[in-house]
């Protein structure tokens, strides 16, 4: 069962689709950005990256940054 977005889906003939995928990751930065820099972070890596000690997974927070951004 598929459920509804309010994000277009890829389709070739949706000129709009670029626009909002772009719009996204230009969130999804500032999300993470936010959340580095407001908790003094230097270095923020990908999952699967090699693991620094003392590392913290910020994942919730940036969702959580993400949808506030989104949420305008």
């Amino acid at each position: 069962m598929r459920s509804a977005s309010k994000y277009p889906t890829c389709d070739e003939n949706n000129t709009n689709y670029t626009k909002e995928l772009a719009k996204r990751e230009e969130n999804f930065y500032s999300a993470i950005t936010n959340v580095a820099s407001s908790n003094n972070y230097g270095v923020v890596v990908e999952k699967g990256d090699p693991e620094i000690a003392g590392y913290k997974d910020i994942t919730s927070e940036v969702v959580k940054a993400l949808k506030e951004i989104e949420k305008n």
